[in-house]
């Protein structure tokens, strides 16, 4: 084959994937241009703080240091990084949990007012955080959590959201294969154990994502329930340090700290996360 030849089979660009293409690209650099800036300003001296430029005059990871090192009783970063981390992933797995049981429940077997539960729980999932969040601050204090990083970690058991999500993917799991299984002898508990949860994995790797990410960086409820600085989630301290007098470069290197366990988590599960898209969009 010649080359015009090749160049002949080859489907010539479209101007509308050219301009989709153009807006992908635009949008990605202004969403990500604040990052590239905040990596870099954390790497600043002091001296260079906001000056001209989006290179650092002299490189140096002190900030680093300095924030992670950071304590001014009450105010301490490495117990605030390890509360966040403990109602992040107690948040994660609980929701998980409950998720693919509930919603097993809900695609699997037939009940009356299936429906109807169904519904509810599509209404709850529409209610906005604040329409629910006096009644839920009222329950926590009369059941003694007021002030404590339980309250997080109960308020956050069940997720509508998570519940969706894995209904509508067990949906789509033939009924056959859970029938032979039964036959075979293997109990409720077995068939979710050995067949649901690794069936699930793409929509599991999603719901963990977006669970962990919504929990460690939540910032309303915290500011609510916790009320001593001792108890403080990071995104509690943050809020400190860009109220106070600190330098930019040891801000931004405390939000590059932030975020780094939620590029690990989705460095961790990435592949289920890619694969689970198109599958759980597959089911809806």
């Amino acid at each position: 084959m010649t080359p015009a030849q090749a160049r002949r089979r080859i489907p010539p660009l479209r101007l509308a994937h050219v301009a989709a293409y153009a807006v992908l690209v635009t949008f990605a650099i202004v969403f990500l241009t604040p990052y590239v800036w905040a990596v870099f300003e954390s790497f600043k001296s002091n001296a260079d703080a906001g000056s001209r430029g989006l290179l650092p005059h002299t490189w140096t990871l002190g900030n680093y240091g300095a924030a992670f090192n950071f304590s001014y009783p009450p105010y301490i970063f490495k117990p605030d990084y390890v509360h966040s981390a403990i109602v992040a992933l107690g948040v994660a797995l609980a929701t998980l949990l409950t998720s693919t049981l509930v919603g097993f429940v809900l695609a699997v077997y037939r009940f009356r007012g299936k429906e109807t539960l169904f519904i509810l729980l599509i209404v709850a999932f529409m209610v906005p955080f604040t329409g629910v969040m006096v009644p839920l601050y009222v329950t926590v204090v009369r059941l003694g959590l007021d002030n404590n990083l339980g309250a997080l970690i109960v308020t956050g058991l069940w997720s509508p959201f998570g519940i969706l999500v894995m209904r509508q993917f067990l949906e789509g799991i033939p009924t056959d294969m859970l029938e032979a299984a039964r036959i075979d002898g293997a109990g409720e508990w077995r068939l979710v154990a050995q067949m649901i949860l690794p069936l699930c994995t793409p929509a599991l790797g999603i719901l963990a994502i977006y669970t962990f990410m919504h929990s460690w960086d939540d910032y309303l409820w915290p500011t609510i329930i916790l009320h001593d600085p001792a108890k403080w989630t990071l995104p509690l301290l943050i809020s400190y340090f860009t109220n106070s007098t600190f330098p930019t470069p040891f801000v931004m290197a405390v939000a590059m700290l932030t975020i780094l366990p939620v590029l690990i988590v989705y460095a961790l599960v990435a592949r289920f996360f890619i694969r689970g898209i198109g599958a759980v969009a597959l089911h809806v």
